[in-house]
This record gives structure tokens, C-alpha cells and sequence, in this order.
């Protein structure tokens, strides 16, 4: 990388927040609403999206969607107006169909898909009757149906579409190799072929590559999105040298990914994913980081900076003798609140966590460097 990108990307700088590899469930509600839109399960939808092309074939569950795949995701569980969706610690899929009788829900049928998307066992809680929503899905009954992926009957196919599209956005969200450079920290998601990319910059700049789109934030905040070469190639000469890193990042990660993938293939198929490749070379200012309960880390920075980033993928920023803070979303836009102007509930929530983790600071134990 050259001197000139180095004075724009300016190693020296305070770092700019970026999400570890934390819980997704509180992440995955920001964005879960895409699928909540177009519920599946609601009445207008019954036959919406289950339409064939008009120059198809054979209709086939195949031919619809592939089997999906839920190796290496953590569990999570989400839940829309008329059903529940699970990763469960065995990566099994459940979706869980719901039916509201004097205000109490039931679940009254239960899909379990297997991690490889292969297997599906269907079954009807309590004889059809339902068992009461709880935290986790009921046990099957003795009265179960198997199916695999090319005999599933097609009444269900809709609800397998359903749990497919939920475990490819949550692979979306799901770092597989993550890769420091001087500049940047590159992550290459689960959801390949064609994964999302994310290069988080130290000096505040984001780029965010998906199959068929780049989004743009400038460490100004400004933000867009760029759809082909020509709007690529159209950036000014700042932003190309940032989009050069990047694509150098993603190119690694790629042939990373190819390269470990054999190995592991070659080793018994044990897990080598997710890979951290790398260290944070930027950190040289920093004069602590600590893991905090596997669910926020907290950054002191020599500058007098606060950052402390939370299990949902959010980042508080707070300056010593500075009356504004900053606030990073899961998705990444970023918020500056100054001294007058009023602060949402959940950041007045975040704050709290902070003054309190301070706080456990202030007496810190012996044995904590």
C-alpha cells in the first residue's frame, strides 16, 4: 500500500468501531423485518413467490430453492406473527407454526431440518392440539413423518422456502474468515457462493460488497451504493484507493477460504471455520481491551476515547471533556447525538451498561493487566 493511501487511512488515528464475532440474535432482529414484510405465512402470500418461471420444466422443490445449510451458525431464535424460526445447537432448523387460541399461542406443527437442509421431520405437538409457545421448540411426538429434500411434499415447500431465506440471512451476518491488515478488518461471510464481504477501516470508512451491489460509507458518514464497474470505476481517487484495498482484502479471504477448505476436506472434514487470520496492528494506541462476559468488549483508548461494543453488534463512542457521543447500529450507520439533542431510549440503556462497566473498572482486580 502506498504512502499516499497511508496518509488517508492514517494507522495513527483512533481505530474506528467495527462488530467482533458476537451473539447475532438481537443483530439479526434489525434486519429480520425483510422476511416479516413478506410473510410467508400470512393469507395473501399462500401462493405468492410459489409460481414456476413460465418456460419451466418439472416442478420441483429443487428447482425452487437448494438445500439450505446451517453448518458453524450460532443458535438463534426470531419470531414473526405466525411462526417461529430456530438454529438450534445441533444447527437444526425448526420452524414452528403458530395459532392463537384466547390469547395464548400454540405451536401446532413443527418443521426440523436437518444442518445439511436434507432432512425434514414434520410433526403436530399434543396430537395436533398444540403445546404453548415457550423458549425452544417442543420434543416430537411419536407420531412423525420424514421426508428428504427431493420427497418433501410440496404443501410444505413454502415453509421450507421460509426457513432457507432465514439461514441464508443469518450466514450473511456470519463471519467465516476474518483478516487484519494494516488498514482494515476484512470479513468474509458463511453465505457463498458469492458471500457478502465487509472491510471495516480504522479511520471510520466501510465497504460493504454484496453479489450485486457495494455500499459505501465514507469516514465522513456519507454513505451510497454502487450497482456495476461503471459506478465502481465513476469514485473519486480517495474512495478507488480505499475500493483497491478492499478488493485486494477480498481477494485473500477468497483464496484463504479455497485453500483451508481443502485442507479441511483433507483433515476429516474438522472444522477449521471460522478463521481469524491476523492481528490488529492498529492497536498500538490503545491502552486497554478486555472481553467483558463473552458479550462487550470495551476499548480505553490513550486519547481519552471510550468504546465499548455490544452483543447486538452496537458501538457507543464517548470522548473525555466531549459533551456528544456516537452510536454505530448493528448495520453500521453511525449517529453523532450532541449535548441538547434527545437521546433514544436503547442508547440511554446502552450508556447505563457503560457507567457500569466503568465503574467495574475503577477497582480493578489484581490479577487483571
Amino acid at each position: 500500500m502506498s504512502d499516499v493511501l497511508s496518509s488517508h487511512l492514517c494507522p495513527g488515528k483512533t481505530p474506528f468501531p467495527f462488530p467482533d464475532q458476537t451473539a447475532q440474535t438481537e443483530m439479526v432482529q434489525q434486519w429480520f423485518g425483510n422476511l416479516q414484510i413478506n410473510d410467508p405465512f400470512s393469507e395473501q402470500n399462500k401462493t405468492r413467490g410459489m409460481e414456476p418461471p413460465s418456460d419451466y420444466q418439472k416442478h420441483t422443490l429443487r428447482s425452487i430453492t437448494s438445500p439450505l445449510t446451517a453448518y458453524r451458525l450460532k443458535p438463534i431464535r426470531q419470531k414473526t406473527k405466525k411462526a417461529v424460526v430456530s438454529i438450534l445447537d445441533s444447527e437444526e432448523v425448526c420452524v414452528e407454526l403458530l395459532k392463537e387460541y384466547a390469547s395464548q399461542e400454540y405451536v401446532k406443527e413443527v418443521l426440523q431440518i436437518s444442518s445439511d437442509g436434507n432432512m425434514i421431520t414434520i410433526y403436530y405437538p399434543n396430537d395436533g392440539r398444540g403445546f404453548p409457545l415457550a423458549d425452544r421448540p417442543p420434543l416430537p411426538t411419536d407420531n412423525i413423518s420424514r421426508y428428504s429434500f427431493d420427497n418433501l411434499p410440496e404443501k410444505y415447500w413454502r415453509k421450507y422456502q421460509y426457513a432457507s431465506r432465514f439461514v441464508q440471512l443469518v450466514r450473511s451476518k456470519s463471519p467465516k474468515i476474518t483478516y487484519f491488515t494494516r488498514y482494515a478488518k476484512c470479513v468474509l461471510m458463511e453465505n457463498s457462493p458469492g458471500a457478502d464481504f465487509e472491510v471495516w477501516f480504522y479511520d471510520g470508512a466501510k465497504i460493504h460488497k454484496t453479489e450485486d451491489s457495494v455500499q459505501v460509507i465514507e469516514k465522513t458518514g456519507k454513505s451510497y451504493t454502487l450497482k456495476g464497474e461503471s459506478e465502481v470505476n465513476s469514485l473519486k481517487e480517495e474512495m478507488k484507493m480505499y475500493m483497491d484495498h478492499a478488493n485486494e482484502g477480498h481477494r485473500i479471504c477468497l483464496a484463504l477460504e479455497c485453500i483451508i477448505s481443502e485442507e479441511e476436506k483433507k483433515n476429516g472434514n474438522a472444522p477449521f471455520f471460522p478463521i481469524i487470520i491476523g492481528r490488529w496492528l492498529q492497536m498500538k494506541d490503545l491502552a486497554l481491551q478486555v472481553q467483558l462476559l463473552e458479550q462487550t468488549s470495551l476499548l480505553v483508548l490513550t486519547s481519552g476515547a471510550v468504546w465499548v461494543q455490544f452483543n447486538d453488534g452496537s458501538q457507543l463512542v464517548v470522548q473525555a471533556g466531549v459533551s456528544s457521543i456516537s452510536y454505530t447500529s448493528p448495520n453500521g450507520q453511525t449517529t453523532r447525538y450532541g449535548e441538547n439533542e434527545k437521546l433514544p431510549e436503547y442508547i440511554k440503556q446502552k450508556l447505563q451498561c457503560l457507567s457500569s462497566i466503568l465503574l467495574m473498572f475503577s477497582n480493578p482486580a489484581p490479577s487483571f493487566h
